[in-house]
């Protein structure tokens, strides 16, 4: 996850800080407690883990001031327990949604609102087996296309 964190930069000064503070949420830095390797992640903020396997099952870095880019090989698709997914308010813009999110097959929720993501909603996301509650919402400032849910009912 280390990795994953390095792949970002922190920008305080975005419009989205200024959406969680509308939305009553304190944006911060969680990714600042994130520290080198020998550290237990389970201790970080927005990190939530299994409490019997250790198991990364719930990463929730909402408002924080995050901006970049997120690759096909980034660290995040290696978490193969998660169950909860929140990346809401932050900038990725222009990036689009990596079809790699569809390899969270245990994933319940996923919340990328107001993350400025661009282009289609990749079907791999639509297709997950355990999704229960995907956000997209707030997207006035960029495009983006859902996909066709009647492929999938």
């Amino acid at each position: 996850m280390l990795v994953f964190k390095n792949s970002l930069t922190i920008n305080d000064s975005s419009l989205n800080s200024q959406f969680c503070a509308y939305n009553g949420q304190v944006p911060y830095v969680k990714t600042a407690s994130w520290k080198v390797a020998g550290n237990d992640c389970c201790e970080w903020d927005g990190v939530t883990c299994n409490p019997l396997t250790r198991h990364v099952v719930g990463l929730d870095l909402s408002c924080g001031e995050l901006q970049g880019t997120i690759p096909s090989n980034s660290t995040l698709f290696t978490l193969r327990h998660l169950r909860s997914l929140n990346l809401a308010f932050n900038d990725f813009y222009p990036l689009r949604i990596s079809p790699e999110f569809g390899r969270f097959s245990r994933l319940k929720r996923l919340n990328l609102s107001t993350c400025f993501f661009t282009g289609k909603v990749p079907l791999t996301i639509a297709q997950l087996p355990q999704l229960a509650s995907l956000d997209l919402s707030w997207y006035f400032f960029s495009t983006l296309e859902m996909p066709n849910f009647n492929v999938i009912v």
